[in-house]
């Protein structure tokens, strides 16, 4: 597993791969979720890893580190604290987010364009698949 530590020193325990909260352990599996939603949207057939990112300033990032992608999500941001449709939304629209970086790096004009087609995808994707958000919502439990 990815951590990009951000301010802390040493990675606390709950974030520890053999220590880790069960709390933890559901953002990372609803966050590989919601990336899975937005690559089948898409029809991209995509190799990621998922992780952590500390970043206090950061709700997620991506990372391409030679040629092996990483999407990080923020276990402490307040994100979490939403009830669970805004919570289920919000990552989806975040996940759309961070896959756009994989084309542009920048947030200009083609990186918006970009987003919003991502998110029109995963929009119809899930009006299509009723079953996909109840998937992603099983994981809610934070």
């Amino acid at each position: 597993m990815v951590v990009d530590l951000g301010e802390h020193a040493t990675l606390p325990k709950r974030y520890a791969p053999d220590s880790m909260s069960v709390r933890v352990k559901n953002i990372l599996k609803l966050w590989k979720a919601a990336l899975q939603t937005v690559f089948s949207a898409s029809k991209v057939n995509a190799s990621f890893r998922v992780g952590l990112t500390l970043q206090k300033d950061r709700v997620a990032e991506y990372k391409n580190n030679e040629g092996i992608e990483e999407y990080l999500i923020n276990p402490e941001c307040k994100l979490w604290d939403a009830d669970k449709t805004e919570k289920l939304f919000t990552l989806l629209v975040t996940a759309c987010h961070e896959v756009t970086h994989r084309s542009h790096s920048y947030h200009g004009e083609e990186f918006v364009l970009k987003q919003e087609e991502l998110i029109t995808a995963s929009l119809t994707y899930i009006k299509g698949d009723v079953n996909a958000l109840t998937r992603l919502s099983k994981f809610i439990n934070l």
